[in-house]
């Protein structure tokens, strides 16, 4: 996944179903390749809280927290 569109400091939320790992659009559907793939914030608490309310609305899902270097910083379950 190309994080190139991340500011230095910002942080990419991916959502995925948690049984397969399919990586989610940020309306909720399945990411087939085109367009976005992930939303930025400009905080790790706002992609923080973001996240846990995902998870919280949707425990089948998780969401992976990246930097700009797409290091995976966190990743938030409902579990």
């Amino acid at each position: 996944m190309n994080f190139s569109a991340l500011k230095k400091g910002q942080i990419a939320v991916v959502q995925a179903e948690l049984s397969t790992g399919i990586v989610l659009a940020p309306d909720g559907r399945r990411y087939l390749g085109s367009g976005e793939a992930f939303r930025i914030f400009d905080s790790m608490t706002e992609a923080r809280v973001f996240a846990q309310g995902v998870v919280a609305a949707k425990p089948e899902l998780e969401c992976g927290l990246y930097d700009s270097s797409g290091t995976n910083l966190e990743r938030i379950t409902g579990s």
